[in-house]
């Protein structure tokens, strides 16, 4: 009995052995179909899962990495199962007896185990693959930076709006009024950016270019586009898109910059809650008119001034850098009547400064003179001057720029250079 325990159990595992190898050859055909089938549903499910991917990145929010995961599973089965399923075709053809005799044994049950293993790959896929959700929200950047070229004359009015936005909570709406080119829209930027490096608040810094071409569904569209929105931009959805987006901001302490109004904004029309002492958020708007400001009602008013003749030409010399100023001899005094011409708009200083930066021929120089003459039709910004100071010498700070000491430099001393400088009532 003893000697027949060890060879009974010899023929018991080669028996089971066998009886799972027939298993795999006989099931192989059933095997196969499910696996067809359940590849097709799992295309299905992946396709759907995709699908809704694709509108979550629509509306910028980031798809889960599980979700990622069992995509990328997904498209490698679907490899491995193509040729899976056409070598158990082919093997299933050749077999006789409803496909338990099959002409090699060894090569139909390595097809048929394989065939079982990645159904239940498959199988477990299907079952990961019910998802719930697919995405999440993306973190909002507080503050998003924006490009800023360098100005001066601009810190005054910048520390009186910061204050209205950090220290004085009853000021909830704060308007800045002034004519085109002044600087409105720089200073918003860089009200913006410094928010970037200053501890504030705040969960959310917004800046929103309105423009004359707006409307209420145009300005809905730039706010929801920053807060990660997808909004309908159907005509008829303006009061759905307004709820969408107080129900957002209304959860959250902003900071609004509303650059460039040209008609008043209602707040209720675009969703936008309005500051008050409860949700400590503001708005900051720019507009040419006052009166913008004033119908929106804005609790503090600043003008955007002109710069200063010494604030101007500081710009226009940082801008067009010395070693162009310092090029020839008679650059310096042309530069000083281009720097004229641009009447303390900080736009046309940078605009024009760059344009002649590098510039070293005086006639390029006197070029650009006589188009802005010509083309200088407002004296409502003029640079202020005291009509005592008639020499080019005092406005240009010769040393400054290594001007010759001996060069004339008085007004009307060259024969093509009679420069006029701005009298006191000159505004």
């Amino acid at each position: 009995m003893s000697l027949l325990s060890p060879i009974v159990a010899i023929f018991s595992k080669i028996w089971d052995c066998g009886a799972v190898r027939a298993v795999y050859i006989c099931e192989l055909k059933e095997n196969l179909d499910s696996l067809k089938s359940e590849m097709r549903k799992l295309k299905g499910e992946r396709d759907e899962v995709k699908r809704k991917v694709n509108e979550a990145h629509e509306k910028q929010m980031k798809p889960r990495e599980r979700v990622e995961t069992w995509l990328q599973m997904v498209d490698e089965i679907e490899l491995e199962v193509e040729p899976v399923i056409e070598k158990a075709s082919q093997r299933i053809s050749t077999m006789c007896l409803g496909g338990c005799c099959p002409m090699n044994c060894c090569s139909s049950y390595k097809i048929g185990k394989r065939v079982a293993e990645k159904l239940t790959v498959v199988n477990k896929l299907i079952t990961y693959g019910n998802f719930i959700e697919v995405a999440d929200p993306l973190a909002l950047a507080k503050v998003e930076e924006m490009p800023c070229r360098p100005t001066v004359g601009m810190d005054s009015l910048l520390e009186n709006v910061w204050k209205c936005l950090t220290e004085e909570d009853e000021v909830g709406i704060i308007g800045v009024h002034g004519m085109e080119g002044i600087g409105k829209t720089t200073l918003l930027k860089k009200i913006n950016n410094k928010f970037l490096g200053t501890g504030h608040d705040f969960d959310l810094v917004i800046w929103i270019e309105v423009s004359k071409e707006s409307n209420v569904r145009k300005v809905q569209k730039s706010i929801g586009e920053r807060l990660g929105l997808k909004l309908s931009q159907d005509e008829s959805h303006d009061g759905v898109r307004a709820r969408v987006i107080f129900n957002v901001l209304s959860k959250k302490r902003f900071v609004l910059l509303l650059d460039d109004i040209c008609d008043p904004v209602d707040f209720e029309d675009v969703g936008i809650p309005r500051p008050n002492r409860t949700n400590k958020s503001k708005v900051v708007i720019t507009t040419r008119s006052q009166d913008v400001s004033l119908r929106m009602l804005a609790q503090k008013n600043f003008k955007a001034e002109c710069l200063s003749w010494n604030e101007a030409w500081d710009l226009f010399q940082m801008i067009v850098g010395k070693e162009t100023l310092n090029s020839h001899h008679q650059i310096p005094e042309l530069a000083v009547r281009v720097a004229l011409e641009c009447q303390g708009l900080p736009l046309a200083v940078d605009t024009i400064a760059r344009t002649m930066a590098g510039k070293k021929a005086p006639h390029e120089w006197n070029d650009a003179l006589n188009n802005l003459v010509r083309e200088s039709t407002s004296t409502q910004c003029a640079v202020h001057l005291p009509a005592t100071l008639l020499t080019i010498e005092t406005v240009i700070r010769p040393n400054e720029i290594g001007i010759d000491p001996t060069l004339p430099t008085t007004v009307g001393a060259g024969p093509s250079y009679d420069l006029v400088l701005p009298t006191a009532g000159h505004r």
